[in-house]
């Protein structure tokens, strides 16, 4: 459980720094919702415990990242459940990692993109959300690799 804690709040604090030093147009780091669908495999038996840290990172994200409070928190839970549900349909290797991981991604930037255009809080084009999914994608499935495969080798998964 101590592995899974720091794994968070190193995607976390990566979240906050790469986005510091990568253009945003062209690598978009999502780093901790990459991090809630490699460690779902580890809360099946207690997914509860899972919604809750699920909740909590969506609500870290909006204090140090957003100036959308409680969206996040929102948007993390559907995407929490997204998660739980492709788990059901998906088995666990890593091809349905990466199938996951760009289904977890682009409904992350869908909700918000629909959710931001209904509140009229800032005007976005098709062509801005279609950038931010596939800028997304880049960095963080490099990510998913390398944590894909340091769970592996822990016998985690």
């Amino acid at each position: 459980m101590i592995k899974v804690i720091i794994y968070l709040l190193l995607s976390f604090i990566l979240d906050g720094v790469l986005s510091l030093y990568l253009t945003h147009n062209l690598l978009n780091p999502l780093l901790t919702i990459t991090s809630l669908i490699v460690i779902y495999r580890l809360f099946e038996r207690e997914e509860k415990l899972y919604f809750i840290i699920v909740m909590i990172m969506g609500l870290l994200f909006d204090i140090f990242y957003t100036d959308t409070l409680i969206l996040n928190l929102f948007v993390f839970f559907l995407l929490g459940l997204f998660i739980k549900f492709m788990n059901i349909y998906l088995a666990n290797n890593f091809m349905s990692f990466v199938v996951k991981f760009l289904l977890g991604i682009t409904c992350y930037r869908l909700i918000t993109y629909i959710i931001l255009s209904l509140v009229n809080y800032k005007a976005f084009d098709i062509m801005i959300l279609l950038t931010s999914i596939y800028s997304s994608i880049i960095i963080n499935l490099i990510y998913l690799i390398i944590s894909y495969f340091i769970f592996k080798k822990e016998k985690e998964f």
